[in-house]
């Protein structure tokens, strides 16, 4: 049989197994030492009762054994009481109390094992009795006579009962309320493992780079591994990142080379060769440019505020479309920040910027909200737009729809891989001014709401 998987689980069953099983060997143990503490005083009665009966007893002058007094216990005068005894002679009752009526046959002895001189009998009614017995020889007589002391096993068993439901109660009140000590202790102990699972969901969001190192002592092993792989993936994936752009940079020249040589073939060879090069070119480009992208996993604290960088690509834009005189505006984005890498940031807003620049007729439209801690960047034109039929053809990978407006066809393509590294998206449609309507979604770096 497979243990559950659940820490919690186990701890709080094995706990639970422990006290029930320790609180029942202790009621066991209570019912036992009350039951032998009620038998032991039971029978200091029996012994009490016996003494009285002896004192009583006297030998006459005529041999025969006279009482001058009988036991002055109420219930040996009330028939069939269960309290009774009985002097007794050659197995034959010569005296007996008034609780034994008209009966007159000496008591007799049940099957139970009993300890001497205490004995189990059958009184009337075929009724449990206790019985102190003793053989007595009495002064001046060489008889011998049995003197008998019963009283009932019901009060013994009565007042155990009682105790024993009373135990169980009281024990059972202690159990659950040891049960809830166990479940609230262990909640409390293994909080640091439920605050380590938050830490580490914040570091696979991008909220946090590190786990933190203030926890208790047996979780702090875990703590630095993570932290050492968390270091060590980093340092690869820097590593990377920096290969990647190396092998992109080491590649562009002779590239570039190419794509000359081969604009000066003439023919069908050449074309395809021009063609070829500008194909792996735009690989290239797409490559390095997501290898360069941080990603949330890597943006830990990190807030960008969008205005400076908007403000910086609108001065950027208006130069390089100084002559078509475009009006770019901007608003909702004085208190929104990205939660991310800047140069992230730069290059989306960079390529939907510069896309919308070069298809608008005459302006430009950039607003900023925030959704449900989410950015929502929306870049519109005044442009020819996209047909519907084509939207999802201008998002595939290098595609160009009008090959005679300056571009690799990357941008768009560029702008998605590095918003869903963040888990964001970027989705087009028809906008209000008759162009194209960019709506690029990312996480926010603080919780407020924009002003225009």
């Amino acid at each position: 049989m497979t243990l559950p998987k659940s820490l919690t689980f186990r701890l709080a069953a094995t706990s639970a197994l422990w006290v029930v099983g320790t609180l029942l060997a202790v009621g066991l143990l209570l019912i036992y030492l009350f039951r032998d503490h009620i038998e032991r005083r039971f029978d200091a009665q029996l012994g009490d009762h016996m003494e009285e009966l002896l004192a009583a007893s006297e030998i006459r002058p005529d041999k025969d054994l006279h009482l001058t007094w009988t036991p002055t216990d109420p219930r040996f005068h009330r028939p069939y009481s269960g309290w009774y005894w009985q002097i007794l002679y050659k197995e034959k009752s010569l005296k007996h109390s008034k609780s034994l009526w008209h009966n007159a046959q000496p008591l007799t002895k049940n099957q139970d094992k009993t300890t001497f001189p205490i004995e189990i009998l059958s009184g009337p009614g075929e009724k449990k009795l206790r019985a102190l017995k003793r053989g007595i020889t009495l002064p001046d007589s060489d008889q011998h006579f049995t003197f008998v002391v019963a009283g009932p096993v019901a009060n013994i068993e009565g007042d155990v009962n009682l105790f024993t439901r009373q135990l169980v109660f009281t024990l059972g009140l202690l159990a659950l309320a040891l049960l809830a000590a166990i479940f609230l202790q262990v909640r409390f102990g293994l909080r640091p493992l439920r605050s380590l699972r938050r830490e580490i969901s914040m570091i696979r969001s991008g909220e946090k780079q590190r786990v933190p190192t203030a926890v208790p002592t047996e979780v702090m092993p875990v703590v630095s591994e993570l932290n050492a792989l968390l270091d060590h993936n980093s340092h690869m994936l820097d590593k990377a990142r920096a290969q990647a752009a190396n092998l992109a940079h080491a590649l562009k020249n002779p590239l570039t080379v190419m794509s000359i040589e081969a604009g000066q073939i003439e023919g069908e060879r050449g074309k395809i060769l021009k063609d070829h090069t500008s194909i792996i070119k735009r690989h290239i480009e797409r490559h390095l440019s997501r290898a360069q992208a941080a990603g949330i996993q890597r943006s830990g604290n990190l807030k960008t505020p969008l205005a400076p960088i908007l403000e910086d690509l609108q001065f950027s834009m208006q130069l390089l479309y100084k002559k078509r005189s475009l009006d770019c505006s901007l608003s909702g984005f004085k208190d929104l920040s990205f939660r991310g890498d800047p140069h992230d940031a730069e290059e989306m807003l960079g390529n939907l910027y510069d896309n919308a620049c070069k298809w608008a007729k005459s302006s430009v439209r950039i607003t900023g909200t925030l959704q449900d801690k989410m950015l929502v960047i929306t870049i519109e034109d005044d442009g020819p737009g996209i047909p519907e039929e084509h939207i999802k053809d201008i998002m595939r990978r290098g595609l160009r729809l009008d090959e005679t407006v300056a571009g690799s066809g990357l941008g768009l393509d560029i702008v998605c891989d590095i918003a869903e590294l963040y888990k964001g998206s970027l989705c087009l449609s028809r906008s209000d001014m008759n162009g194209l309507k960019a709506e690029l979604k990312l996480p926010a770096a603080m919780k407020t709401n924009s002003f225009s």
